[in-house]
C-alpha cells in the first residue's frame, strides 16, 4: 500500500456525541496508516452539518488531533485542519428554500465563531487562540462560490458538480457559453469530455482559481452516439 491517498484526503469523522468511541476510532485509524507506511497521508476530521458546530473543532484542535499533526505544531501546515461535511444534500435545488437558509445560516454560525477564536491583534491574551495561518477548512462536495469564497478560512474544496452538469449536455452550456475557455460549441455538442473539461474550467473561474483555455481539444474523444443535429457559428466567434 503505497501513497494510497494521492489526490485525496482520508477523512475521519468525529462523533460528537460519543467523544471516547471517536478518539478511539480515531488513534486507531493512525495505527492502521502508520502499519501500511502511509503515517503522513492527509488525515482530515470532518465536523458535519447539522450536529457540527465551533466548538468540537476548537477542542479537537486544543486537546485531540492538532496534537498528532506535527505540521499543526511546528507551524509548517500546508493542507486543511479539518473538514466540512454533510452540506450536499441539503443544498440541492429540489430541496425547499427554508432547508437551504437553514444550512447556510449553520455554516456561515461555524465560520464566524472559528473567526472569532483565530489569533489576533485583539485577541485575549489569556484566551486559547489558533493561528489563523493554520486554521485552513477544506469544504466537502461543495463548489457554489457563495460557500467556497465565503472566508478565507477555506482552503479547499471538491465537487462533483462538473461531472453533474455535463450530464445534461449542450443544453446546459448553451444560454451563458463562454468561448474564454478554448472549447468550441461543435466539440462540446460532441464529446462529454470536452463538457466536462468546460466546467472544470468554469468552476475553477468562478472559485478565483488559476486556469487556462483548454490547449488541444482533438485531444478528447467524441462521443460514441453524435447528436441529431449541431449548432454552429453564433457562439464560437462571441466577443
Amino acid at each position: 500500500m503505497r501513497n494510497p491517498w494521492v489526490s485525496t484526503y482520508i477523512c475521519y469523522c468525529r462523533t460528537t456525541l460519543r467523544p471516547a468511541a471517536s478518539q478511539r476510532d480515531y488513534q486507531r485509524l493512525l495505527a492502521l496508516l502508520s502499519e501500511a507506511g502511509a503515517a503522513d497521508a492527509p488525515l482530515v476530521p470532518v465536523t458535519h452539518y447539522p450536529s457540527g458546530h465551533a466548538a468540537h473543532v476548537l477542542l479537537d484542535m486544543e486537546i485531540g488531533y492538532a496534537g498528532s499533526r506535527a505540521d499543526l505544531i511546528d507551524g509548517t501546515s500546508t493542507r486543511p485542519c479539518y473538514g466540512v461535511g454533510g452540506l450536499v444534500p441539503v443544498l440541492s435545488p429540489i430541496r425547499p428554500q427554508a432547508v437551504f437558509d437553514d444550512a447556510d445560516q449553520w455554516y456561515d454560525d461555524l465560520i464566524t465563531e472559528l473567526e472569532a477564536t483565530s489569533a489576533g491583534d485583539d485577541a485575549d491574551a489569556d484566551a486559547w487562540c489558533i493561528d489563523p495561518a493554520l486554521l485552513r477548512l477544506h469544504l466537502f462536495g461543495i463548489g457554489r462560490p457563495a460557500f467556497t469564497l465565503r472566508a478565507p478560512l477555506v482552503a479547499s474544496f471538491d465537487s462533483s458538480g462538473p461531472i453533474q452538469q455535463a450530464r445534461f449536455g449542450w443544453q446546459k452550456i448553451a444560454p451563458s457559453y463562454d468561448p474564454r475557455y478554448g472549447l468550441s460549441a461543435e466539440k462540446l455538442q460532441n464529446s462529454r469530455f470536452a463538457r466536462i473539461a468546460y466546467w472544470i474550467l468554469k468552476y475553477r473561474a468562478l472559485a478565483g482559481l488559476p486556469w487556462q483555455p483548454f490547449a488541444d481539444a482533438t485531444t478528447l474523444a467524441n462521443d460514441a452516439e453524435p447528436p441529431p443535429f449541431v449548432q454552429h457559428a453564433l457562439f464560437d466567434n462571441a466577443a
